[in-house]
């Protein structure tokens, strides 16, 4: 399973305005294995695909170096939305409604992670999104999911967004990674 680099970079630019710019270096500098080097030499663009591994690593970082624990992340996580949906795109949510993100989730979705599967349920003010083939995925990226969530359904006219927390079931069909402990995720979400 691969994430696009923006993601990894929205999130360092989201702890920088959120914290400050020693808290992104702290993190950076916290960064271990192939992730660290991909930073340091500039290897690790937006538009390039890297391991979702990696992206555990830097969560691995941020819970060392930062403070608040879930809500922070998904505090960062709504802020990294924020950015990656700066300019035209924000136009574009704001004529969306919150019906059609989750009919186009999935292409959402795959345009920052390939090699999961998502599938969307949406009836009026209620959805559950389903990850499949994620066992890879740091369990705290879901948690950061929580609150981009919630910014791109307020972008598209939401109110009293409600993301519960993500669901993560062990499947029988495929061996786990040793970092999740599941394959089948789901989150739901409710809003006015």
């Amino acid at each position: 399973m691969e994430a696009k680099g923006a993601i990894f970079l929205s999130m360092l630019e989201a702890i920088a305005e959120v914290d400050d710019q020693e808290a992104r270096k702290r993190v950076v500098a916290a960064v271990q294995g192939p992730l660290a080097e991909a930073l340091r030499s500039g290897a690790l663009t937006r538009v390039g695909w890297h391991p979702i591994g990696w992206y555990g690593d830097l969560h691995t970082a941020m819970q060392k170096e930062l403070r608040g624990g879930d809500e922070k992340v998904r505090l960062l996580g709504r802020r990294s939305t924020e950015i990656d949906t700066r300019g035209l795109l924000r136009y574009v949510l704001a004529l969306s409604t919150p019906s059609l993100l989750f009919r186009y989730g999935a292409k959402i979705f795959g345009s920052y992670l390939r090699g999961g599967e998502v599938a969307s349920e949406h009836l009026e003010r209620t959805a559950e999104l389903r990850f499949s083939n994620m066992s890879e995925a740091p369990d705290l990226m879901f948690v950061e999911w929580q609150g981009g969530i919630s910014s791109l359904l307020e972008h598209a006219g939401a109110r009293e967004v409600v993301v519960h927390p993500a669901v993560r079931k062990r499947s029988n069909l495929m061996r786990p990674s040793s970092n999740a402990p599941g394959d089948l995720v789901s989150i739901r979400v409710a809003w006015e």
